[in-house]
């Protein structure tokens, strides 16, 4: 006949296994939220691999969205298709903190330079990178400094959301840019003359939206960078330094001097005989409207 547990030792056994159970459908529940936080807070890469860093040519393309992609390159002016864009920028620039833009220029401009290797100890050629790379730069923002030798104003069009507001556009050149300009469009340009035949230094941080055509007065097609901006700023010239005792005695000497050879020279002059004078009558040729003659004519016809 089997023998029966006492009634407290079945209680304890039962008590055990309920335990037991409640133990590990605990531990069970913490390692599943454990799991579910671990998933957000460090989402696995599509590939499954940790993806490479942007480089090259490609550095920037990812960061300046795809509203972007409408906008081509090496057009003249600004494509319909591109206006509603190109106005969407300004109208950000127009409330955009300053100094955040500035910050944002400068940390594109650093990850340009890792991207192309160039040393910290050498100038970074931002603006032939911004003219052979647009794509790289579409809607970054970029800060360049040098000197505006034509401003216009203009109105803003039908695009706007004011045709009347009056915009300027600046013609810019950089230290590095050579013969290349810059065409900025800015919402203002407080303190700068405007005029187009200007020498005025500048700093403008905008947005690069397009590699721009415009017809230079050669009659040719070229292209320059195109820059949003909300305003251009003048940069204060700096004043030349006194000169010193020195500088203006050694300037006094070589201003006699010259003035001594210039005379001792025109005294030596050959002297002309007087008579007629010779065709062309000594004038400066104006050269504005003059042709090659044909070839079986003197390059300069003389009169008798």
């Amino acid at each position: 006949m089997p023998r029966s547990r006492p009634p407290a030792a079945a209680s304890f056994a039962r008590g055990g296994l309920a335990v037991a159970l409640l133990a590990a459908l605990s531990a069970g529940a913490g390692l599943a939220a454990q799991a579910a936080n671990q998933a957000v807070a460090e989402p696995p890469p599509v590939s499954g691999e940790e993806e490479e860093p942007v480089r090259g040519e490609d550095a920037g393309r990812a960061t300046a969205g795809d509203r972007f992609a409408i906008v081509q390159d090496d057009t003249l002016g600004v494509r319909p298709a591109e206006g509603a864009l190109y106005e969407a920028v300004l109208d950000e620039l127009r409330v955009a903190d300053a100094a955040s833009l500035e910050a944002e220029a400068a940390r594109f401009r650093t990850q340009r330079r890792e991207a192309l290797n160039v040393p910290d100890n050498r100038d970074f050629p931002a603006f032939p990178d911004l003219f052979k790379h647009p794509d790289a730069y579409r809607g970054q923002a970029v800060t360049l400094i040098g000197q505006a030798r034509k401003v216009t104003e203009f109105p803003a069009g039908p695009t706007a959301a004011d045709p009347e507001e009056t915009r300027v556009s600046v013609v810019l050149y950089t230290d590095d840019s050579q013969t290349n300009p810059a065409v900025v469009v800015a919402l203002a340009a407080p303190g700068l003359p405007r005029g187009d035949d200007l020498l005025e230094p500048v700093k403008v941080t905008g947005r690069f939206f397009k590699r721009w055509g415009y017809e230079a007065r050669d009659g040719k097609t070229r292209i320059a960078p195109l820059i949003l901006a909300e305003r251009v700023e003048p940069l204060p010239v700096e004043p030349p330094p006194p000169a010193t005792p020195f500088v203006l005695a050694l300037t006094a000497a070589v201003a006699v001097v010259g003035l001594s050879a210039g005379l001792w020279a025109w005294w030596l002059r050959p002297k002309r005989r007087k008579g007629p004078v010779a065709a062309g009558g000594g004038e400066t040729p104006d050269l504005g409207g003059f042709t090659p003659p044909p070839e079986n004519e003197s390059e300069f016809p003389r009169g008798e």
